[in-house]
C-alpha cells in the first residue's frame, strides 16, 4: 500500500536510530512515522487523495499526532489532530495557512499565513506569522509588510516571500522563518514581534568574508542551535544541486562562516521542501524530500545510514525522536 524502502548502513554503529515522524506527499498522502531501518510503525491516511500534507509533528500532549493538509486544487487546508491510537481526531480548518507549523506546550498552533494586501490597485501577496489557541483565538505575530517595502522590479506579487518553514525556540521564546523567495532567514522575539535578525538576502545581518550575503539558494527548513545555523540549501535551477549548509553567525562582527556542507552522493535536485536536524549525538539528519531520501551523516561529513523510498515515496519534512515514548 505504501512505497517499499531500503536501508543502507555504511556505518552501523554511528547510526542514531531513533524514528522518524514525517509525510508522504504522492502516493496515498499520509502522515507517518518510520523507524530506523525505514519500516512503517505508524500511519495516518488522508481521507481524500486530493489533499496532501507536507509537516506532520507528535503532539506536546503525548497521546497525538498533528499534520497540516492542503487541497492540491488550491482549496483549504488546515491541521488535524489524531490520537495515536487511531480513536478521535479532531479537524481545524484554517484558511490561508501554507508549508509548516509548530504548536506550542499550551496547544498554541503557529502557523504561516498569507496576508494580501492592495498596491497601486495591484494585490500583493505576502505572509505573516500567527498564533490559533485552543479556544479559535487569532494573534498576529508578525507580518512581512512590516519589515520590506515591496519592489516589483525584484518581488514576484503573486508569492512576494514564499514563507516555507517555521520553527520555535521555546527558550528564548522566539520564531525563526524561512523566506523562499528572499533567500533570507527571520529571527524574531515572540512577544515584541520585532525581528531580531536577518540571514541571507538582500538585507541580510550577515556576511561572508569579503561581504557576499548570498548564503543559500530557495532554502527551506533549518536547525538552528546556538551560534551554528544548518540550513536546507535547496539550490539554483542552474546547479541543480542541493545541499545542506552549517554557518557558524557572529552576531557582533555580522558575520557568518561556513563550517561545513553536506550533499547526496549521487547529487540530487530537491525542488521541494527539504530538511535537516542535528541529532543528540551530533550526527545530522536530511530528507530531501523530493528525491524521497533520509540520510544520516556524522558532523565531518561521513554517511553512517541511508533510507530510500521507492517510486511515490516523496516526503515532507522530518522531526526525530529517541522513543515514541514522547514528552512534553
Amino acid at each position: 500500500f505504501f512505497p517499499d524502502s531500503s536501508v543502507e548502513r555504511p556505518d552501523p554503529g554511528a547510526s542514531s536510530g531513533g524514528f522518524m515522524v514525517t509525510t508522504l506527499m504522492a502516493m496515498h498522502p499520509s502522515a507517518v512515522i518510520l523507524d530506523a531501518d525505514g519500516d512503517y510503525v505508524w500511519w495516518w491516511v488522508l481521507e481524500d487523495d486530493q489533499f496532501s500534507s507536507t509537516r506532520a509533528r507528535l503532539a506536546h500532549d503525548g497521546h497525538s499526532l498533528l499534520y497540516r493538509y492542503h487541497g492540491v486544487d488550491g482549496a483549504p487546508g488546515g491541521v488535524m489532530r489524531v490520537h495515536l491510537d487511531g480513536s478521535v481526531s479532531v479537524d481545524t480548518p484554517i484558511e490561508e495557512e501554507h508549508h509548516d507549523f509548530v504548536e506550542l506546550a499550551d496547544d498554541t498552533l503557529v502557523l504561516i499565513r498569507r496576508d494580501t494586501r492592495l498596491v497601486d490597485g495591484q494585490e500583493i501577496v505576502g505572509d505573516r506569522i500567527l498564533e490559533l489557541d485552543r479556544d479559535g483565538n487569532e494573534t498576529e505575530i508578525w507580518t512581512l509588510w512590516d519589515q520590506l517595502e515591496f519592489d516589483p522590479a525584484f518581488h514576484d506579487p503573486d508569492d512576494w516571500a514564499h514563507a516555507n518553514a517555521i520553527d520555535h525556540d521555546p527558550v528564548e521564546d522566539v520564531y525563526y522563518l524561512s523566506a523562499r523567495n528572499l533567500d533570507t532567514i527571520y529571527k524574531i522575539d515572540r512577544l515584541s514581534g520585532d525581528t531580531l535578525w536577518q540571514l541571507g538576502g538582500m538585507h541580510s545581518d550577515f556576511a561572508l568574508p569579503g561581504g557576499n550575503t548570498h548564503l543559500f539558494d530557495g532554502q527551506h527548513q533549518f536547525h538552528v542551535d546556538g551560534d551554528r545555523v544548518l540550513v536546507f540549501d535547496n539550490g539554483s535551477t542552474e546547479d541543480y544541486v542541493s545541499r545542506v549548509v552549517e554557518y557558524a553567525l557572529d552576531e557582533d562582527q555580522g558575520t557568518a562562516e561556513l563550517v561545513q556542507q553536506w550533499t547526496s552522493d549521487p547529487p540530487v535536485y530537491v525542488y521541494a521542501l527539504g530538511d535537516v536536524t542535528r541529532l543528540p549525538n551530533d550526527n545530522v539528519l536530511i530528507t530531501w524530500s523530493t528525491a524521497g531520501r533520509i540520510d544520516e551523516f556524522t558532523a565531518d561529513g561521513q554517511l553512517v545510514q541511508r533510507i530510500d523510498m521507492q517510486m511515490g515515496g516523496a516526503l515532507g519534512f522530518t522531526t526525530w525522536h529517541e522513543s515514541l515514548v514522547f514528552q512534553p
